[in-house]
């Protein structure tokens, strides 16, 4: 079969790929040798960090601690002592049923309506990674 070939041409492949970058001086010359390449389009970038897991395990920690101390406070103002915790949650109590795997399915709809390619604007990088950690919890009182 020939390049110019009409049933050819009537197919198309489709293949997902991964491409980590561990030193970002080099990510401008890699985006633009991607970008001009023809048949590739479609790009989804993602920026993360290697020690990532250490990171959240951080946030946590001071989200939980945060979370105490905030409830030490309500609680003195109601002249109560604070117990243990009864529900904790990364999500907002009033859907722990998802926490719970109670809700049934997780849907998860990304846009690939558009098949515009992309150009170095969006694929530059991000000035900072910021990262934050909500801990929702319900604490005992006395």
């Amino acid at each position: 079969m020939r390049a110019n070939d009409t049933n050819l041409q009537r197919h198309r492949l489709i293949r997902t790929f991964h491409i980590y970058v561990r030193n970002l001086e080099q990510w401008n010359a890699m985006t633009q040798f991607l970008l001009s390449r023809p048949y590739l389009g479609n790009f989804s970038v993602r920026f993360g960090r290697s020690d990532y897991a250490q990171i959240e395990r951080q946030l946590t920690y001071r989200a939980a601690e945060n979370a105490r101390e905030r409830a030490k406070e309500l609680a003195g103002g109601f002249s109560v002592k604070l117990m243990g915790p009864t529900a904790v949650s990364e999500q907002a109590l009033s859907r722990i049923d998802s926490e719970l795997g109670l809700d049934g399915a997780r849907i998860s709809q990304t846009n690939a309506s558009t098949n515009d390619k992309p150009t170095m604007s969006d694929l530059s990088l991000p000035g900072a990674l910021m990262y934050k950690k909500t801990v929702n919890v319900i604490f005992r009182t006395k």
